[in-house]
């Protein structure tokens, strides 16, 4: 269950935690690494190791359905 300040985090994408940054900032920095990969990495394949919110945050730029993903496992992203 989140603590009160992770809960304001996810309320309010404004909200900056110690030595973060908002969901504004993670999807702005989301759109420059799509971009990146389109214009570097056009028809190859790459392997990116992240985290979950990462994840989540590049399938919603890309418009796909976001679904539950477990701890390891391996997600397949079609840029």
């Amino acid at each position: 269950m989140p603590n009160t300040d992770e809960k304001q985090f996810l309320l309010n994408n404004k909200v900056i935690p110690p030595n973060g940054e908002t969901f504004e900032e993670v999807e702005d920095r989301i759109t420059q690494f799509i971009t990146m990969l389109k214009n570097d990495y056009k028809d190859k394949k790459i392997l990116v190791i992240t985290h979950l919110g990462i994840i989540y945050a590049i399938n919603r730029k890309l418009g796909k359905k976001v679904k539950s993903i477990d701890n390891l496992e391996i997600v397949e992203v079609e840029i």
